[in-house]
């Protein structure tokens, strides 16, 4: 009861001690019954308190009471197994704090498991000396290589929509090293940067690329992006066969490269994403010729441009 009174009543030293003295002072409560209650009343006799030296009384602050609380925070185990010595694998990037991790999942979303170390083809391993890093059973494609952003070594597999004629041109005027020469297959090394190294393997006769690389997939991506992309500009019919001419002055597409048409939100405009591996075209209703294109030599057709 001290203690509350103390702590919720009376809060302060100077009226604490004025409460002590009042305790054993006070008088019986005066009524107006005929009936004497003085009898029921009873004085507590408050024993004195030995008071302690100061260097002994310690007070808590709120800092202390934070500081001693500890916040349950939820758990998320993952364990991975350990690499096979002989194992093939298509990527092993580097899983400094789980970025590697987050950027196969966040640019790629794969299928999930029921096990947190393996999502669609990717895999989180461990080395022998028990550092973690992601792994690919399968080759990336371009857009997976396009969308992760890792450290480490990968190997990808993706078709070309250029001419050969041109595409192996490109290479040859781009490449550091050439590697391999024949009428079927050309293989060049492309030094990045000191950290970075490309190794493209070009079949002419397929039209498709087997890509290695070590250091940054970014530095790989930024290759491919500043010389072989176009994307997302916006037209009107007219100036849409007005731009298809430009692009042909320096990219010359195969006639028989696939294109994904979609429905664009403006009835009356065209746009396209173009990379080395791929043609998107954003289509409005008001030209449902160009819906239903199939490959680039059908949408050349539909606007009048030969190549």
């Amino acid at each position: 009861m001290t203690t509350l009174l103390r702590a919720l009543i009376v809060k302060y030293d100077d009226d604490w001690e004025l409460y002590k003295q009042y305790i054993p002072e006070r008088k019986p409560y005066t009524t107006t019954t005929q009936e004497d209650i003085s009898k029921h009343y009873v004085n507590i006799q408050v024993q004195p308190q030995t008071e302690q030296p100061q260097q002994t009384q310690q007070q808590t602050t709120v800092q202390q009471i934070l500081e001693s609380l500890k916040v349950v925070q939820p758990s998320f185990s993952i364990t991975p197994q350990p690499a096979q010595s002989e194992e093939i694998v298509y990527l092993k990037a580097v899983d400094n704090e789980r970025q590697a991790y987050t950027s196969v999942i966040k640019g790629t979303l794969p299928e999930p498991t029921d096990a947190p170390t393996r999502f669609g083809k990717f895999e989180l391993k461990l080395e022998t000396d028990g550092k973690p890093f992601v792994t690919a059973s399968k080759p990336l494609t371009f857009d997976e290589l396009r969308k992760i952003s890792v450290k480490g070594e990968g190997y990808a597999e993706f078709p070309i929509i250029y001419e050969p004629k041109w595409f192996v041109q490109q290479l040859i005027e781009k490449a550091d090293v050439v590697k391999y020469y024949t009428s079927s297959v050309v293989a060049v090394q492309i030094n990045i940067n000191k950290d970075t190294v490309i190794v493209i393997r070009y079949e002419t006769r397929k039209n498709v690329v087997s890509l290695y690389f070590k250091g940054s997939s970014d530095e790989v991506r930024k290759f491919f992006d500043n010389n072989f992309r176009d994307e997302d500009y916006v037209w009107s019919f007219d100036d849409f066969q007005k731009e298809v001419r430009k692009l042909l002055q320096w990219r010359q597409i195969s006639r028989d490269a696939p294109v994904v048409v979609v429905n664009s939100d403006d009835a009356d405009k065209i746009a396209w994403k173009i990379n080395c591996a791929s043609i998107t075209l954003r289509v409005g209703s008001k030209y449902p010729q160009l819906l239903g294109c199939k490959t680039w030599g059908e949408v050349l057709e539909v606007v009048g441009v030969e190549q």
